[in-house]
């Protein structure tokens, strides 16, 4: 017996040696051939990091992993079940969606109303590129903002940096002192009319946008805008303050980057006052409606001008001949060939609009800003059929006349006083359809997010489905559902960033703007509720231990089997 089992042994001894041999001389042909192989490109390897991370986008949303705040989702508003919604990734999707050239804008629009008819699972993929879910993990929040909160040394030190020589100085307290605002490290309780810190801030801010370079500037006006979110009894004077400082920088720009911060930031602040301030809600839309109509007004401008010339050319010319008035023909071309026709720059026309929609939908209810619509449509439309007005233009004018419309078919059902307006919607619903259609351009980068969004903008105002936000805090959920408040939401998160989730939690402005009731209070665990937490975490590290093992001893046994089947 014991000779055969040594002769087993050597015929395994034997057969392994050789399967090692035959590995080690398949990796030596595969080191030669790449060796071999010339190195990629800058081209090949940008191109291997897309598809790398598109593939791993791909693979996160079919296991629908978790993810914050991916963009918006849609409730139809005709009983449909809200189970039926899940997350999807607005990029992949997109992407997804307009690379595939076999389908076109009619295949989709005949099976979204058989859908909607039936209630498939077409209810979300018409809309699946504007979805959102929040979840808040507000023990770590807590933990952040009561363990980590500044003392009265370190924010007296930060104010003391922004009055320093050194500009590097005076940014680095801004990033700090704006870090500690948004995750609620330093909140309002810091800032009050007793210890005298709010004015000695408002000095230094003013310090630093007056006389600072165009980043200090950028990283003060984010500190201006924080301080207006966190402040409640000292904002009046706070506003005031830098009232006549804002509108300077908005209406006698030096910095195009200056002035949409400065747009962004007002807007903020004046949505702060809350209903007090009313006045100065309507003097700011005035001011942002001036830069958004700009370019219509000078388009009119020169269409006026171009006639007028017209005429005195036809009066003055009376009786001349054709080459004289040839020669002067030439001479108008030289002499307006060098005035090009002024316009607002798209950066500044976008912003401005944003932040009117941002105020106009935080005057009220669905009644008041639908009475707006037969004041702003006309003029909008007109906007989005100029030539001149490019792509992200057009996708932010249509959005304004989504939240309008959607305002205005709130009001006609829901409220019984309210009338119709005579209001053009036809001509509204033709132009959307001609812009998500664009069968000339719709192949080039610049217009596959014009067509995207002018299809969800369609889907919204014909099917009316209305956004939806789902806000997970404290085990539980909070929808935040309309225009107007997504709208808001995201006005607010521009801001805040990553401090989003902890001024919902703790920032009763921002808490009762969005109907959001949670008490914020941290509460400690007792002892026998720690003991048994430990002995929780104890026995899942002991189940991932085991499930590991049992794992590991599976992927041995099916690899000594491969090779004694070899």
């Amino acid at each position: 017996m014991g000779g055969k089992r040594n002769k087993n042994k050597k015929f395994l001894r034997e057969k392994h040696k050789k399967h090692n041999a035959n590995q080690n001389k398949k990796n030596k042909k595969e080191e030669v051939d790449h060796a071999m192989k010339p190195a990629p490109s800058k081209k090949d390897t940008q191109k291997m990091k897309k598809s790398k991370q598109l593939f791993n986008a791909g693979i996160n949303a079919l296991n629908e992993q978790p993810e914050i705040d991916v963009g918006l989702q849609f409730q139809k508003s005709d009983a449909v079940d809200p189970d039926l919604h899940h997350d999807a990734d607005d990029d992949l999707y997109n992407d997804a969606l307009h690379h595939n050239d076999h389908l076109d804008d009619g295949n989709l629009s005949d099976s979204a109303d058989f859908a909607y008819g039936g209630g498939s699972e077409m209810d979300t993929s018409d809309v699946i590129s504007l979805q959102s879910e929040v979840t808040i993990i507000d023990e770590e929040i807590l933990n952040l903002s009561d363990k980590q909160h500044l003392i009265d040394n370190e924010i007296d030190d930060l104010l003391d940096d922004l009055t320093d020589k050194d500009s590097n100085v005076r940014i680095q307290s801004l990033l700090k002192l704006n870090n500690a605002l948004r995750t609620r490290r330093t909140n309002e309780c810091d800032f009050t009319e007793k210890n005298q810190r709010l004015s000695t801030l408002c000095k230094n801010l003013a310090g630093c946008i007056r006389k600072g370079s165009v980043n200090e500037r950028l990283h003060a006006l984010d500190t201006v805008g924080l301080m207006a979110l966190c402040l409640n009894e000292g904002l009046d004077f706070f506003i005031k303050y830098f009232q006549s400082m804002m509108k300077t920088l908005i209406q006698k720009p030096k910095s195009a980057a200056v002035q949409t911060k400065a747009m962004n930031i007002w807007a903020i602040m004046v949505w702060s006052l809350g209903a007090d301030g009313s006045g100065t809600k309507l003097n700011s839309l005035k001011m942002f409606e001036y830069f958004w109509n700009y370019n219509l007004r000078q388009h009119a401008d020169e269409e006026d001008e171009d006639e007028e010339e017209y005429e005195e050319d036809d009066l003055s010319n009376y009786g001349e001949s054709k080459e004289e008035k040839a020669d002067e023909d030439d001479e108008e071309d030289g002499s307006h060939s060098n005035d090009e026709p002024k316009r607002a720059s798209t950066e500044i026309l976008c912003t401005a609009l944003d932040a009117w929609l941002f105020l106009i939908c935080s005057v009220g209810s669905a009644s008041q800003i639908g009475l707006l619509l037969d004041e702003y449509c006309p003029s909008l439309l007109q906007l989005l059929r100029l030539e001149s007005s490019t792509v992200l233009e057009k996708i932010h004018i249509g959005k304004a006349l989504t939240v309008l419309i959607g305002n205005y078919h709130d009001a006609l059902e829901n409220d019984g006083d309210f009338e119709e307006q005579e209001v053009n919607l036809n001509a509204v619903m033709d132009e959307f359809n001609h812009l998500k259609a664009n069968s000339k351009l719709h192949r080039k980068k610049e217009f596959l997010s014009q067509k995207a969004k002018f299809r969800d903008y369609l889907k919204t105002l014909e099917h009316k489905w209305t956004p939806l936000i789902v806000i997970k805090l404290h085990h539980k959920k909070f929808e935040i559902s309309g225009w107007n408040d997504w709208v808001q939401y995201h006005g607010i998160k521009q801001i805040l960033l990553n401090g989003l989730q902890a001024h919902l939690l703790q920032n009763e402005k921002i808490k009762s703007a969005f109907s959001i009731e949670v008490d914020a209070e941290f509460k400690m665990a007792s002892k026998s509720e720690k003991k048994t937490k430990r002995q929780q975490n104890i026995e899942k590290d002991r189940n991932t231990k085991t499930t590991r093992s049992k794992r590991r001893d599976n992927k041995r046994g099916f690899m000594f089997d491969k090779t004694l089947i070899e």
